[in-house]
């Protein structure tokens, strides 16, 4: 998905009447506020291309397999910052450009794909998380970005109903 589309389809909820947006305009359900909420697929595919560039496989000396070790970590560390701001930059872009007043709940959405690619790079290994936080263990880890994802999942698809039976904007 996209935070883009996100923000886009927000904005077609908001600006439909109320109750209708899941029947006529844009006649989605919830799952798809959700799917684009927390795949924020630009900060995903950039941050793959950019952690392909900033890391280095290194063989073991046992049977073990390669390490993947950062070899641009300050390169790594800007690049997941400006990953986090720019999935809510384009939330807001896809937000502003389907029109519709914004609300203040648009200012919680603005923060679920910065929070689901957050998540998503606590999933991985070798990404901007690992330059900012490289001692956090595995298990912690883990578990930390699965609730983060289920929490994120439920307030995105709160944040729908919720957009479905205010008043049009």
């Amino acid at each position: 998905m996209s935070s883009f589309a996100y923000g886009a389809l927000t904005g077609r909820r908001v600006a439909a009447s109320q109750n209708t947006s899941f029947t006529t305009t844009p006649g989605i359900k919830v799952y798809a506020d959700t799917l684009a909420a927390l795949v924020p697929a630009e900060a995903i595919a950039l941050s793959g291309f950019l952690t392909k560039i900033c890391t280095k496989t290194q063989p073991t000396n046992d049977d073990s397999s390669p390490l993947l070790a950062v070899t641009e970590p300050t390169t790594l560390k800007w690049a997941f910052v400006g990953l986090l701001v720019l999935a809510p930059v384009l939330y807001a872009l896809g937000r502003l450009a389907a029109g519709g007043a914004w609300k203040k709940a648009d200012w919680i959405r603005l923060v679920i794909p910065a929070a689901a690619f957050w998540a998503w790079a606590m999933l991985q290994n070798a990404t901007g998380f690992d330059v900012f936080f490289p001692d956090l263990r595995d298990v912690p880890r883990l578990a930390i970005a699965a609730f983060a994802s289920v929490a994120l999942a439920a307030l995105a698809a709160a944040l729908a109903y919720k957009a479905d039976k205010d008043p049009a904007a």
